[in-house]
C-alpha cells in the first residue's frame, strides 16, 4: 500500500473516531394544517435529548415562509408550556430543557402570508434524569463516605492504643 493511501486511511479512522463521522437522524414532518408544507425537525444533541440539559430544536421549514411561531411542549402528565422561537427565514430554532426521561408532544404553530402551519411529533427522551429520582448529588455521596472513613479510623486507633501492650508483646520489631 503506498504512503499515500495509507495517510487516507489513517485520516478517515481519525475523523470517525473524534466524531466528524457521526450519524444524526433527523425527522420529515408533514403539516397538519389545511396549508400543506413540509419541514425536518433536528434536536441537538444527536436527536436524542438529555433529560435535565438544555436542547436545541430546529425546524427547516419546506414549501412556508413564516414571520412568527410558537413552540408548545406537553409532557406526559399533561403540562403545557410554550416556548419562544426564533424566526430565520424557512428557518425555526429554539431551546428547551426536557425536565425529566419521557414522551414529549411537541407542536410548533408557524404563520406566514399564506397562513398557519401546524406541526406535531412525538419526542422520546430517553437519557438523563429520571422522574422521581433521587436527586442526592455525587458530593453528597462523597460526604457521607470520608465521615464513615474517619470514624472507621478512629475505632482503629482507640483499639490499637487500648490493645498496645498486647500489640507490643507480638510484634517483630522487639527491643
Amino acid at each position: 500500500m503506498s504512503k499515500k493511501w495509507l495517510l487516507v486511511a489513517v485520516s478517515v479512522g481519525v475523523w470517525f473516531l473524534i466524531g466528524g463521522g457521526t450519524a444524526s437522524a433527523h425527522v420529515v414532518l408533514q403539516s397538519t394544517s389545511t396549508n400543506k408544507a413540509g419541514a425536518v425537525l433536528h434536536v441537538s444533541p444527536d436527536d436524542d435529548p438529555v433529560a435535565g440539559g438544555p436542547s436545541q430544536l430546529f425546524y427547516d421549514l419546506k414549501g412556508a415562509q413564516p414571520h412568527n411561531a410558537t413552540l408548545v411542549v406537553t409532557g406526559a402528565n399533561g403540562y403545557q408550556t410554550s416556548e419562544p422561537v426564533f424566526v430565520h427565514g424557512a428557518t425555526i430554532s429554539a431551546t428547551y430543557t426536557f425536565p425529566v426521561q419521557g414522551t414529549y408532544h411537541l407542536t410548533l404553530k408557524a404563520f406566514g402570508a399564506a397562513g398557519g402551519y401546524f406541526f406535531e411529533y412525538d419526542q422520546a427522551v430517553t437519557r438523563g434524569k429520571l422522574a422521581g429520582a433521587n436527586t442526592q448529588t455525587s458530593s453528597d455521596w462523597a460526604n457521607i463516605v470520608f465521615v464513615a472513613a474517619a470514624c472507621a479510623l478512629a475505632v482503629v486507633i482507640i483499639v490499637g492504643s487500648n490493645n498496645r501492650r498486647e500489640i507490643a508483646a507480638h510484634s517483630v520489631f522487639k527491643k
